[in-house]
């Protein structure tokens, strides 16, 4: 299925790109991907769940084609508040967050605020206390790396210099959706340049109360190979978590959902079929009974 693309209106009157696959009004999965990446990222992962999945994708600010801010906050604090003016257009309820690195962070900061409308939440290799060193060796590759490219081809081949465990077919997808044409002959990068200006990415301490506060089931997803997120860490925050859980999926690195999407789409699906009857399940079979 070919996803459909829109826009919501934030309240400061920006704009958000999403990508739906099914009704964006009806989406019961909410993907929030990390820096410097856009909702394309979720593409393979999202083929890989079940067909009945309704799933909608964001675009932060400043990524993908979301409008970008004039004042350059691009911190987790402000795309929480972006995806929750989003949700609430969408007057989106029982829905699962799933966040991968920085979207972990902005799906642990909706989680409490909006526990009536959350029914699980999914952290892909995020969280509190990730490794700072790889995190500003991730940024500072971010930063270093060309915006203007002569194809998509030169930029799959540039990511496949950095995510060596991406299959090749979908680092071309990526790079279809993540660049722009520029002057007929030329690519950029979507992304607001002002990324490059912007703090890098931080774990702040404070983030473990958030964890403490999650009250909804909750899946961390690792990647084996991953040195943003330690095993160690990994176990921390499921034991600080209420209601915990972690899994940690082979042949994949921090980018989880790319290096290897099937895998990470089996252990959230199974994550899924082990919730609770959502009340929206329950009225329908009331409805049904009726007839």
């Amino acid at each position: 299925m070919q996803p459909l693309s829109g826009k919501l209106n934030t309240i400061d009157g920006r704009c958000l790109h999403f990508r739906a696959w099914g009704d964006p009004a009806r989406a019961r999965i909410v993907l929030i991907h990390g820096f410097g990446q856009g909702g394309y990222a979720w593409s393979a992962f999202v083929r890989a769940l079940r067909p009945d999945c309704t799933v909608i994708g964001l675009d932060l600010s400043g990524h993908g084609d979301s409008d970008w801010r004039t004042d350059c906050a691009y911190d987790a604090s402000h795309h929480a508040h972006d995806v929750a003016a989003a949700l609430n257009t969408l007057d989106l309820r029982e829905v699962v967050l799933i966040g991968h690195s920085l979207g972990a962070e902005v799906a642990l900061r909706l989680a409490e605020p909006l526990r009536k409308q959350i029914r699980a939440v999914v952290l892909m290799d995020g969280g509190p206390d990730l490794n700072a060193a790889t995190l500003d060796h991730l940024y500072r590759q971010f930063c270093a790396q060309p915006w203007i490219y002569p194809s998509q081809d030169a930029y799959a081949e540039r990511l496949a210099e950095t995510m060596p465990l991406t299959s090749r077919d979908t680092l071309g997808e990526f790079a279809r959706e993540a660049l722009r044409r520029i002057d007929g002959a030329a690519f950029e990068l979507k992304c607001d340049p002002a990324l490059r200006l912007a703090p890098p990415p931080r774990s702040s301490p404070s983030l473990w109360r958030l964890v403490e506060e999650v009250n909804v089931p909750t899946l961390l997803v690792r990647g084996a190979g991953s040195a943003v997120l330690s095993p160690h860490t990994a176990e921390r925050i499921v034991r600080a978590l209420p209601n915990g859980s972690l899994v940690t999926v082979p042949c994949a690195g921090h980018a989880v959902l790319l290096d290897n999407p099937s895998g990470s789409a089996r252990e959230v699906h199974a994550f899924l079929s082990q919730l609770p009857v959502s009340s929206a399940a329950k009225r329908a079979v009331g409805v049904m009974c009726q007839r």
